[in-house]
């Protein structure tokens, strides 16, 4: 297709520039927004009706639009809370309140000024830098992009979010404008045309998520361009307030060329203001060439455009208009052809100036694999200049960045390190492995209400018809980055659901599943859960056939069962395994007490450091058996080796009865054994009631009660007085799985009913098909428990990549 389709403006149809689907921050036809100007998802941002209909749709514009920014980038906007980010947004007066003043609704000061427009963004987001509303007319969203460079270089602030936005609602403002000559009779705006008499109004919002270029490669970003340098200045005293000065154009060009420390030469296009008129684009063509034309060479002339004849003059927005434009151009190596140019402006010295309109689309840097090279110039009728030097980006090895199967930019490989940090390193050569094509991946899906949430699962599924995933080696990795951008790059709201996938096909079952959902649109959000107990089995037995596929995919469980091995090798002088149990372990090594307490404990501790990875940490913990050395472990009173001595000469010593322990033997349990304060509750499974460090430090209370049967009576109802509400099961059979989940009510010793609780995750789940550890967090994430979703993903190796943005489910609000 053509870079730009030839719309033309009074009715074509614009959509976008070079052709990205997911740009959606772009307006994408005349008059994008006038449609659905008075419609706004108020739910969402968590405001009322009758504040969104006396709200300027322009503050409803910048929410939504820096959302998706925001998740475009694949940052979770919710993890921005706190942060040093700074809000720069070209926005002037509200033309709404003219439209307020025609209604029988009195005037509302919050939602019609502009400090108040960049101040919500910064409210509502929890953004703590500054917040700045920039109105320099014309140059307004480039003099805040400028503004927001200037805050990164002087670490002033860690991140911007930086644009414009405009609507054109006031008619005697209009009306003002063509009296002024500013608008265009003939409804086209067209740039350098010897037939241009004025603009065209455009409205839009366009954002940008601006990085210091280190720390964007280092947090593995979604790299569009580099600015390189900007400058702003003023006309000073000129032929009047309102006329172009060309030395003061060409003065702020020739600063921002020497802040980005390039050769004026090596730009390649210069995107104009070009504000169609016949006074004012000469003016500024001519600057352009004596900024940038100077000793270039006559075979590669600066090509001109300017993205007003597409769009019309989004007055305020137009610079970061320009800037997507040039963006969007860069990534796909064409500088679009310029429409709405027929005849050359008659003002313009064109045989003498080193400059090319291009009428084809044409190859940016030729065959030249240079680093493109681009100039942004935006004016202001208040006499304000503005001007950027933009460059595309490439890695460290001179590379561009590769598109990874989809269709935009992605971010750099970005080695995923264990959440939990020096206590559990990645291990030498794991970095480099390549994740095993069997292991299952999660996608989790949310949204504000369930409506919106099939929508996502919809966008999703038109995602996945986007692409070329027929190569499997393709897919397997696209799919993983797909599952690892939506895990770590998107708020999770309470209406959830985490589609569990091994292969496209899969996929796209679960989604259409998700996106055929007949829940009900008004249902509210289950509640998440206050405590989370985790319950740990006492015999492997019951689910020894998950630990060969844990250990081969996980590893952070592979982490804990090698170590394991290693501190059981000390303590007996053998291997407690080579990584697999072997078709007949349970007639050898599950023979042997020591074996079967060792492999069980070690297993369970390595499932709880695997949850603890996802970032799930129970408050309350209990066990049967040697789980309940585990849930020990798990709640800090033993350390991971301290635990396995335990398991050890408990193992050793059941042989024997209780009548027949000596006190010698009951000493040995904890002999050398330090025994620490719980950091969260540990229930007895014998006593189904709080342990105290009394009972911890009581070698008879290992012998003679942590092999009592399970009492689940006694335990739910002590985890409902503790205010539990769903657990996580590790191991646990389906007799303890119904107990729990309340399938079986029973009734205690004192005539009490017994409720289960009934919301329960079982990891592994003995009785699932597959899924392995990523159905256990699906089933996690959808009660709505936070996940630390970089715990999937382990020593890999991912990468951020474009994916659907947020449905919003606008509903009209307009006074």
């Amino acid at each position: 297709d053509d870079a730009i389709t030839d719309g033309r403006q009074d009715g074509g149809d614009w959509r976008g520039v070079v052709g990205d689907p997911y740009a959606e921050q772009v307006v994408l036809r005349k008059g994008a927004f006038i449609d659905d100007i008075d419609k706004f998802d108020s739910r969402f941002f968590r405001i009322s009706p009758l504040e969104a209909r006396t709200m300027d749709p322009q503050q409803r514009m910048l929410l939504e639009t820096t959302w998706h920014a925001v998740e475009d980038a694949g940052i979770d906007p919710e993890s921005l809370r706190g942060s040093r980010t700074g809000v720069y947004v070209g926005v002037g007066t509200s033309e709404y309140r003219d439209v307020i003043a025609e209604s029988d609704f009195p005037d509302n000061y919050l939602g019609t000024t502009s400090s108040v427009a960049v101040g919500r963004l910064a409210f509502t987001l929890g953004l703590e830098g500054p917040a700045m509303p920039v109105d320099l007319v014309c140059a307004s969203s480039h003099a805040s992009i400028h503004q927001a460079v200037r805050g990164l270089s002087t670490a002033e602030i860690d991140m911007a979010l930086a644009g414009g936005v405009n609507a054109a609602l006031s008619i005697p403002l209009t009306e003002y404008m063509v009296d002024l000559g500013m608008l265009s009779s003939k409804g086209q705006s067209k740039p350098f045309d010897a037939d241009a008499d004025g603009f065209v109004r455009g409205e839009g919002c366009g954002m940008l998520v601006l990085k210091r270029l280190r720390d964007a490669e280092a947090d593995g970003d979604r790299i569009w361009g580099v600015i390189l340098g900007s400058a702003v200045n003023q006309n000073g005293t000129s032929a009047g307030l309102t006329v172009p000065n060309g030395s003061a154009q060409q003065r702020v060009m020739q600063e921002a060329i020497e802040v980005a420390g390039i050769d004026p030469c090596d730009v390649v296009y210069y995107e104009a203001h070009g504000g169609a008129s016949q006074l004012g684009d000469p003016i500024e063509l001519h600057a352009a060439a004596a900024a940038y034309g100077n000793d270039r060479d006559e075979d590669r002339p600066l090509l001109v455009g300017s993205v007003k004849a597409n769009l019309g003059h989004l007055e305020r927005a137009a610079g970061v208009a320009s800037i997507i434009k040039v963006a969007l151009s860069m990534k796909n190596g064409v500088v679009p052809r310029q429409i709405n140019f027929d005849e050359p402006n008659p003002h313009v010295d064109w045989e003498r100036l080193p400059l090319n309109v291009p009428l084809e689309n044409t190859d940016w840097n030729g065959n030249s694999r240079r680093v493109p090279l681009a100039a942004i110039s935006g004016f202001g009728m208040s006499g304000a200049n503005a001007h950027l030097v933009m460059a595309g980006y490439e890695d460290a090895n001179g590379e561009r960045q590769s598109n990874n199967g989809t269709r935009t930019v992605v971010g750099n490989e970005h080695l995923i390190e264990n959440p939990l940090g020096d206590q559990m390193p990645v291990r030498d050569g794991e970095a480099n492995e390549v994740a095993p094509r069997e292991k299952s991946r999660l996608l989790p899906l949310s949204a504000r209400s369930e409506p919106a949430l099939r929508d996502v699962a919809k966008r999703y599924l038109d995602w996945i018809n986007g692409h070329d995933i027929n190569d499997e080696a393709v897919a397997t990795d696209l799919l993983a980055d797909m599952a690892w951008t939506s895990g770590s790059g998107r708020s999770h709201m309470g209406h959830r659901a985490g589609v569990v996938f091994d292969d496209a096909i899969s996929l796209h079952e679960g989604l259409t599943r998700v996106a055929s959902s007949d829940a009900d649109a008004d249902r509210d959000a289950p509640d998440a859960p206050r405590r989370v107990a985790m319950v740990y089995a006492g015999d492997v037995k019951q689910w020894g056939d998950s630990i060969e596929p844990f250990y081969a995919n996980e590893p952070v469980f592979r982490f804990v069962m090698d170590r394991c091995n290693d501190l059981f090798e000390t303590e007996t002088g053998s291997r407690l395994w080579n990584g697999t149990l072997g078709s007949n372990f349970e007639e050898t090594q599950l023979s042997e007490p020591y074996w079967t307490n060792a492999i069980t404990y070690a297993a369970e501790c390595a499932m709880s450091a695997l949850w603890e990875s996802v970032g799930v940490k129970p408050q309350v913990v209990l066990g049967q058996g040697i789980g309940e050395i585990a849930a020990a472990q798990a709640s800090g009173v033993l350390s991971l080796e301290d635990g396995l001595k335990v398991a050890l000469r408990y193992g050793r010593l059941s042989r024997t009865s209780d009548s027949d322990a000596s006190s010698e033997g009951e000493e040995n349990v904890l002999s050398g054994v330090t025994v620490l304060e719980p950091s969260n509750t540990l229930v007895s499974n014998a006593t189904g009631q709080r342990l105290d460090s009394e009972d911890l430090t009581a070698a008879d209370y290992w012998l003679r009660h942590a092999a009592s049967p399970m009492s689940f009576d006694h335990c739910i109802e002590t985890l409902g007085q503790l205010g539990v509400d769903a657990i996580i099961g590790v191991g646990l059979d389906s007799d303890a799985v119904s107990a729990v989940s309340g399938t079986e009510q029973k009734v205690s010793e004192n005539g009490v009913e017994v409720a289960g609780i009934p919301r329960l995750v079982a990891c592994p789940d003995t009785e699932a098909a597959s899924g392995g550890f990523a159905a256990s967090v699906a089933d996690t994430y959808e009660l709505g428990l936070s996940i630390t979703f970089s715990g999937l993903f382990v020593g890999e190796t991912r990468r951020r990549i474009g994916l659907p943005l947020y449905p919003f489910q606008r509903r009209r609000h307009w006074v």
